[in-house]
């Protein structure tokens, strides 16, 4: 059997979920990674206890083992400036990981007003989703 990596999906029935039990947070009181990673995760954890997500496991997943401001996996969307160069958009942050603190796809938004800064080609962030997906391995025969 050959593995493939783990990914994170996102289905129509997890945005749903989402909509109808959303996680917003509003200008957290840390302005660091590591310390906004813990209040999403915090929040992710009081919004669904039925899940009963592992926190230490969900936080190693986004954080690195220093617990410096790295995120381990990220989408930023790319457009081209004016004079055709690649520009990211620096405004929507996404965060990703497959972790088996989950057992179900939860998201969390973070919203900052003003923007802040979360280094490079993330300084003027204004909103971060954080998306926890189950580890799923899937093979071929």
């Amino acid at each position: 059997k050959q593995w493939y990596q783990r990914r994170v999906a996102i289905t129509a029935g997890d945005i749903e979920y989402f909509l109808d039990n959303p996680v917003v947070i509003f200008n957290p009181a840390s302005p660091e990674w590591s310390g906004i990673a813990h209040a999403m995760v915090t929040a992710l954890c009081k919004a669904y206890p039925e899940m009963r997500i592992n926190k230490k496991t969900a936080l190693r997943s986004i954080v690195d083992s220093e617990g410096d401001s790295v995120m381990l996996e990220k989408m930023q969307g790319v457009g081209m400036s004016e004079e055709d160069f690649p520009e990211t958009d620096q405004n929507f942050v996404t965060v990703l990981s497959s972790t088996n603190a989950v057992p179900e796809t939860v998201l969390a938004f973070c919203v900052f007003n003003p923007k802040i800064n979360l280094g490079y080609n993330m300084e003027e962030v204004r909103i971060l989703c954080l998306i926890l997906s189950p580890k799923k391995e899937k093979s071929t025969d």
